[in-house]
């Protein structure tokens, strides 16, 4: 009985150990020049990038000519970047893209996405919007 109890304990102390190193996962968003279609060029990088080793998924958006990538934990963003920039003898410029942040003199009554100063700001809500015509595009931008 206490050998069982053992081994489930091991078991479950492994598995847990297990799952935690090995299904964390990061997001990088990156900016790719170079690109001349969606059908072409864009489906082209994704698919090369959905069969690399440490991508766990890659989606290009040719109209942005940008694409979230989802790394596995230990895949560092500047291989996926290498890796890009390598395709088709050096074809596309891949850099990561950073998420801006607007800056407003107004303080909580800014939109946080615009930076513009909103009248009926909601300051619970730490400067996201809370017009009317402005709601529907900062509340999907809350965290």
């Amino acid at each position: 009985m206490v050998t069982t109890n053992r081994f489930f304990i091991i078991t479950a102390a492994l598995f847990f150990i297990s799952f935690t190193l090995f299904s964390q996962k990061k997001t990088m968003k990156i900016k790719i020049d170079g690109m001349h279609c969606a059908a072409g060029c864009a489906m082209y990088i994704q698919n090369e990038l959905n069969n690399m080793d440490g991508v766990v998924e890659a989606n290009i958006n040719f109209t942005e000519s940008a694409g979230e990538i989802i790394l596995k934990k230990r895949t560092k963003e500047e291989e996926v970047l290498s890796f890009v920039n390598d395709l088709k003898g050096g074809a596309y410029q891949a850099s990561i893209l950073k998420d801006e942040v607007k800056s407003c003199s107004k303080g909580k009554s800014c939109c946080k996405k615009t930076g513009n100063k909103v009248e009926n700001c909601d300051k619970k809500s730490s400067g996201c919007c809370s017009s009317s015509s402005s709601k529907k595009e900062c509340s999907k931008n809350k965290k």
